[in-house]
C-alpha cells in the first residue's frame, strides 16, 4: 500500500476535542478572573469610600482641640456630628450640631447592608479613635483610625 498525506478523520476530532477542552479551560479562567476583578473593585471603591470619611473628620479634628459631651464631638468651640441615620445605613455629618439642617450622607450602605460608627475620645492626649465596620455589597469593611488634635 502506498502512504498518502493528509489528515484522517480521527486525527481530526481529535484535534477538535482537545482544542474545545483547552477553549472550555480558557473560558473557566477568564470568568474566575472577571468575578475576582469586580470583588477587588468593590472593595476598592468602599475603602476609598471610609479613606474619605476619616479625612473629612481628620480636617476637622486636627486642628483644634478635641473633646466629647457624650453626643457628639466638640472641635474648639464648635460641636459638630457623626451618626448612623436611616435604620443604620447612613454615615451623616453635621458640620455645627446646633444647625441640624446643614448636613451630608458621607457613607451609606444598602439597605441590605450594615453600618457601625465608633469614636472614643481621649482628651488629655488629645486623640480620636475612629472605627468605621459593616458590610457594603456583600464585601465586610473594619477600618480604623487614629486622629491627634492640636493641644491647649
Amino acid at each position: 500500500m502506498k502512504s498518502e498525506k493528509g489528515v484522517t478523520i480521527i486525527e481530526l476530532l481529535v484535534v477538535l476535542i482537545v482544542g474545545a477542552i483547552m477553549l472550555i479551560g480558557v473560558n473557566a479562567i477568564s470568568n474566575i478572573g472577571h468575578r475576582s476583578f469586580g470583588t477587588v473593585q468593590s472593595e476598592e471603591t468602599i475603602f476609598n469610600d471610609i479613606s474619605y470619611v476619616f479625612k473629612l473628620i481628620q480636617n476637622r479634628v486636627h486642628g483644634s482641640k478635641i473633646q466629647s459631651d457624650g453626643t457628639g464631638l466638640i472641635a474648639g468651640n464648635e460641636k459638630f456630628g457623626i451618626y448612623v441615620h436611616s435604620g443604620g445605613r447612613d454615615l451623616m455629618y453635621y458640620p455645627n450640631r446646633f444647625n441640624e439642617s446643614i448636613n451630608q450622607a458621607i457613607f451609606s450602605v444598602p439597605s441590605a447592608g450594615m453600618l457601625n460608627f465608633a469614636y472614643d475620645v481621649n482628651a488629655d492626649a488629645g486623640d480620636v479613635e475612629i472605627t468605621l465596620t459593616g458590610e457594603k455589597n456583600d464585601v465586610p469593611f473594619n477600618m480604623s483610625t487614629s486622629i491627634r488634635s492640636r493641644r491647649y
